[in-house]
């Protein structure tokens, strides 16, 4: 009973210390900047249905004079594709940018080279390449702005901005509704005799629209948050004030998965204290009421430009931050639950100003996150662009156990599942891709290697075709994650890291190595660690396929899952980018994928773990492995 308890405690501990773990902070995959030597801003970002990145923003540094609106395509890894300009004689700044369901592109900003007033409101349709489809202008005499677009259901476009030549007073919110050719459908005005900054608008589920931004005509104090819900027709049917006694803002709202509201910016009024700003985060429910507020800040000045609702029903947000970081100012992410209580925070930055002004959950899970940068690129102010990996793996919710001497396998000789191709795993080209998730809970000793995906040689040199592996051969005793290749002969060959990368514990890691004929690479965690000349064919092998190891001496002691081998080598990009995603089992190159959630039965064999590709290269759990079912947190498989 004493050691059932014990058990029990110790798997209570081992789950919260895992919970733990999964909201430590994600890395940075890459950061790219565009510029040149003047000052250019990214404003916006979107991924594109190719999982490359559409931007926009404004640059000094190209086009046609003064600062112009600025379109920049990028591929999956943030390289450039192409970049395209609009603009004239004065100032043209792009604002916000969307991929259109035809496969092209619409923006939103405001012209002081087109229109007819000092600044009009901007509207630009871009086909897939950037090319201008129609440009439209919105405005009178003032200076009217846009700030936002969005795509309808109809097909065509909502905007929201600003205008000082029509409305109330000064400042006014402006809605437009185009078509699909953006022709004026209709326009409304909000506000009154003060300034009144109208900053984001989206499309709601029942067809009306959601705007945000800031108001001194109504509310509390100098500036308050102004939220106003309209139906189709852009007629009011309510209006919500956020504020106290002092300064706020808001750049961004979002409908949320339960009919509320989501809104980002920034408060001097609930500033912890501090005669500075912070970032707020608000949530109401459909009808505009307050569910919650946080503020998130130091002692210095904090500001929140962009949210977006996460997979996991939390939220992400993005701006910068002065009191905390690397310098003046660095971009800052904050990741919150449901309720608003921090996950995580990240800052991004250098010795200068730097800036996040939009971020965006990406299709695997991660971030992307646009913006401005003083500390890197080329000249004053660069675009940034920046990729954040997923803050938790999908990975967790389902893998095995290693344990004493466990393992996972299968013989060439005696399959489990009658349709099982054995071929598949004996890669005998000169391409190889494995990858796997580890959480690894003990190191080899010096001397010593831990299995954990392996193609071996029965009892002879050099005991193994393809290996990813925990080695601890280095004269500093440092164990360092490695992938072996062999032609079936001495030496081992492989990408064996000389710097040390210490072997995290108990903390979930990713380890890819890629062959592609002539070099073999390891990546940890999507980043290249290790590389090594090597030009001939992978060897045979001669024993099936192992996951945890062969012999006793080198099993694996900890949690894999997701373990991947193809016979192609795979690109960087794909690795940081699919790693966390799910697979279907028919990806081109996909030879075996054993995601390793669960043990069942096959053809009577049981336990099984199965093989999702169409090779049936089922596994066979021997020595006490557990599958270990954790709470599925953020709703991930």
């Amino acid at each position: 009973m004493k050691k059932q308890l014990l058990a029990q405690l110790f798997l209570l501990i081992w789950v919260m210390f895992s919970i733990q773990l999964i909201f430590a902070q994600p890395d940075t995959l890459w950061l790219k900047t565009f510029g040149g030597f003047n000052n250019d801003y990214g404003r916006a970002v979107s991924q594109t249905s190719d999982n490359g990145y559409i931007i926009t923003g404004s640059t000094n540094s190209f086009g046609a004079g003064g600062s112009d609106c600025w379109l920049i395509k990028t591929d999956v890894a943030g390289d450039t594709l192409w970049t395209k300009t609009f603009g004239g004689n004065g100032d043209d700044y792009g604002r916000a940018v969307q991929s259109t369901s035809d496969g092209g592109y619409i923006i939103a900003g405001y012209t002081n080279s087109f229109g007819a007033g000092d600044a009009d409101c901007w509207l630009i349709k871009a086909d897939a390449s950037g090319n201008t489809i129609w440009a439209k202008t919105f405005g009178g005499n003032g200076n009217d702005e846009g700030n936002s677009v969005s795509q309808t259901s109809d097909g065509g476009y909502i905007i929201t901005g600003y205008t000082k030549s029509y409305g109330a007073g000064g400042a006014d919110y402006w809605l437009i509704k185009t078509d699909a050719a953006g022709d004026t459908l209709w326009t409304k005005t909000f506000g009154k005799d003060g300034d009144d900054y109208s900053r984001a608008v989206r499309q709601t589920s029942e067809g009306g629209y959601i705007i945000t931004g800031y108001t001194n005509s109504f509310g509390a104090g100098f500036y308050d948050i102004w939220l106003i819900k309209t139906d189709a027709a852009g007629d009011t049917l309510w209006t919500k004030i956020f504020g106290g006694s002092g300064y706020e803002e808001c750049y961004s709202v979002q409908q949320t998965t339960d009919g509320g509201y989501i809104m980002a910016g920034k408060t001097w009024s609930l500033s912890n204290g501090t005669s500075n700003a912070d970032v707020s985060l608000i949530k109401t429910d459909s009808s505009g009421n307050t569910i919650w507020t946080k503020t998130f800040g130091g002692s210095l000045f904090e500001k929140g430009n962009c949210v977006q609702q996460t997979a996991d029903g939390g939220y992400i947000v993005t701006g910068y931050t002065e009191s905390y970081g690397a310098n003046i100012q660095d971009v800052w992410l904050i990741k919150t639950d449901t309720a608003g209580n921090i996950f995580w925070t990240k800052t991004i930055g250098g010795y200068n100003i730097d800036e996040g002004c939009f971020v965006q959950q990406t299709s695997d899970d991660g971030y992307i996150v646009t913006g401005s940068t003083r500390s890197f690129g080329a000249g004053s102010h660069d675009v940034i662009l920046i990729k954040i990996a997923p803050d938790t793996p999908k990975i967790l919710y389902g893998s095995a156990s290693f344990k004493d001497y466990g393992r996972i396998r299968v013989t060439d000789y005696n399959p489990v599942n009658s349709s099982a191709n054995p071929s598949a795993y004996i890669i005998t080209g000169n391409t190889i891709t494995v990858e796997a998730w580890v959480f690894p809970d003990q190191i080899p000793k010096k001397g010593q290697n831990f299995s954990i995906v392996k193609r071996p040689y029965y009892q002879k040199e050099p005991h193994r075709a393809y290996e990813l592996c925990i080695t601890n051969f280095h004269d500093d005793g440092v164990p360092r994650y490695c992938f072996a290749i062999t032609d079936g002969a001495i030496p081992i060959n492989g990408a064996f890291p000389t710097d040390p990368n210490p072997v995290k514990i108990r903390s979930w890691t990713h380890i890819a190595g890629i062959y592609n004929g002539s070099m073999a690479r390891l990546y940890i965690n999507g980043i290249l660690v290790a590389e090594e000349v090597f030009s001939d064919n992978i060897g045979a092998g001669d024993t099936g396929f192992y996951i945890g190891g062969l012999y006793q001496n080198e099993r694996f002691r900890g949690l894999i899952d997701e373990v991947r081998l193809w016979n192609v080598a795979r690109t960087p990009a794909e690795i940081q980018n699919y790693s966390r995603l799910t697979l279907i089992g028919n990806e081109p190159g996909l030879v075996g994928y054993w995601p390793l959630n669960e043990a069942t039965e096959v053809e009577g064999n049981s336990p099984v773990t199965v093989d999702f590709t169409d090779n049936h290269n089922d596994l066979q759990p021997q020595f006490g492995i557990e599958f270990v079912d954790l709470t599925p947190i953020n709703n991930e498989p």
